[in-house]
């Protein structure tokens, strides 16, 4: 059966094939051996790559990204992140690695890394799960056993915070907030290796009410005795007034006080 759709699959990539289809074969040759149609599938895909600052990535045909935002790296579509990452994942994963190798598996690297968010994530799960393979085997190739940082983060001519990274503390993350957002800062990396330095801003825009596409009202109704209410109502109203004319799916999650338990037959009055 290994061997039919292998054949299936030499038989496809003398075809035109989108890219995605493209990186999955090579995946897929690279995990047979197939040292061969993987070159020549590599070599292909190597011409299609996107320089960008320094970078490497891959777009899938008819994608188009969020558009430049300041201060921030223009985020990429799930697909295009999917691409790269299983280019990298086939690269790292080849029977020899050259400096070369290195070298341009590194502008790939630094693309992936700027597409992750404050949590590690991508943009999706699927993407995520094989960008972290592919940087994982990226990072077994120039890892090295004793490498140490000392990473100094500094505002104008004063220093903010310093973090320092050791074989005892290298998958351990560190944080270091910065005193006034927004602000001037520089980071100055010394030492041996390789680690990731990622700055992060985390900001709440509520939505005007006047946009917004759902109302929401709560009221309560509730006899106390001696200070307490056995029994609460909630009577809970919510409209859809947006521009569509549904809104599909909507959940509303209502949290139960401690020591209350639901009164079922009261949901479907």
């Amino acid at each position: 059966m290994l061997d039919g759709a292998m054949a299936c699959l030499r038989n496809a990539s003398t075809r035109g094939q989108k890219r995605i289809n493209q990186a999955l074969m090579l995946y897929a040759f690279t995990l047979a051996g197939d040292e061969g149609r993987r070159a020549t599938l590599l070599a292909t895909v190597k011409q299609e790559a996107v320089s960008e600052g320094g970078t490497l990535h891959w777009e899938q045909e008819g994608t188009t990204g969020t558009g430049s935002v300041p201060f921030f790296y223009p985020r990429r579509p799930a697909a295009d992140v999917r691409i790269t990452s299983y280019i990298l994942l086939c690269m790292a994963k080849a029977s020899t690695v050259t400096q070369d190798d290195l070298t341009y598996m590194a502008q790939i690297a630094i693309w992936l890394v700027r597409q992750m968010n404050a949590y590690g994530g991508l943009r999706s799960t699927e993407d995520t799960v094989v960008a972290i393979e592919a940087l994982t085997a990226y990072g077994l190739l120039i890892f090295k056993p004793n490498a140490n940082h000392n990473v100094v983060i500094k505002s104008g001519n004063g220093q903010v915070g310093q973090l320092t990274l050791n074989q005892t503390n290298r998958l351990l993350v560190q944080r270091q907030p910065l005193p006034a957002v927004p602000g001037q800062y520089a980071i100055d990396v010394s030492g041996t290796g390789c680690c990731l330095v990622q700055s992060t801003v985390q900001f709440n825009i509520p939505v005007p009410k006047d946009n917004s596409a759902f109302s929401v009202s709560v009221t309560s109704s509730g006899n106390c005795l001696n200070g307490v209410a056995f029994v609460i109502g909630l009577t809970v109203t919510l409209s859809y007034q947006g521009n569509q004319n549904s809104s599909r799916m909507a959940i509303v999650d209502i949290k139960l006080f401690s020591g209350y338990q639901v009164d079922y037959m009261s949901l479907n009055q």
